[in-house]
């Protein structure tokens, strides 16, 4: 198990240097996608905290408090043409609010409407002109992220006893495949929202 977080460290350092360059060559996804940046630099800290303090609850709480926030946000300010300084301090106040009222079923229901909103970006760009379909995947990518993480979430909130069950090895090791293969696929994709 060990292995599988340094290999997904490493994947999300390799990505998050990418994501630098791009940024360098054209900064259009920054204005027009920030959602994107934002939840692949939370998911890049949430695994260097992991490969170095191990699992803890504070940052737990702090992942489940900050990533609704970091995709409801700029997804409603983009609709209504809000500038990024006005989306930060609203993904600021949005995560505190989350963080002081720690409340399972409340991240949950959150979790589930990022899934909302991404899926419905997604159907939106996929009927949309060329360009707009060639960046679907990477939101199809996110929400079944989301999707894994929203089964750990439900897991725990229902306090499921795995101790006599034979298939929960099956069960985690399948899931970080499919967040690990989903990984690679936003390195495939991530390339088409600054080049197309």
């Amino acid at each position: 198990m060990e292995f599988y977080h340094i290999a997904e460290f490493a994947v999300l350092l390799i990505l998050i240097i990418r994501l630098c360059f791009y940024l360098r060559i054209s900064n259009n996804i920054a204005t027009k996608n920030l959602e994107l940046l934002l939840y692949i630099a939370l998911i890049f800290f949430d695994s260097l905290v992991f490969v170095f303090i191990g699992e803890h609850n504070v940052v737990t709480g702090i992942f489940d408090s900050i990533l609704p926030a970091l995709i409801i946000i700029p997804i409603i300010c983009r609709r209504f043409h809000h500038s990024n300084s006005i989306q930060i301090l609203a993904i600021i106040l949005f995560s505190t609010l989350n963080w002081v009222l720690n409340n399972s079923m409340w991240n949950y229901f959150l979790l589930l409407l990022c899934i909302v909103f991404l899926i419905s970006l997604a159907i939106k760009l996929a009927t949309g002109p060329n360009r707009s379909r060639k960046k679907t995947p990477l939101y199809v990518v996110f929400s079944i992220d989301l999707i894994i993480i929203a089964i750990f979430q439900q897991i725990s909130i229902l306090e499921i006893k795995w101790t006599n069950s034979t298939y929960v090895s099956h069960i985690d090791n399948g899931l970080l495949i499919a967040y690990f293969i989903n990984l690679i696929l936003t390195h495939v994709y991530i390339r088409r929202y600054f080049f197309t």
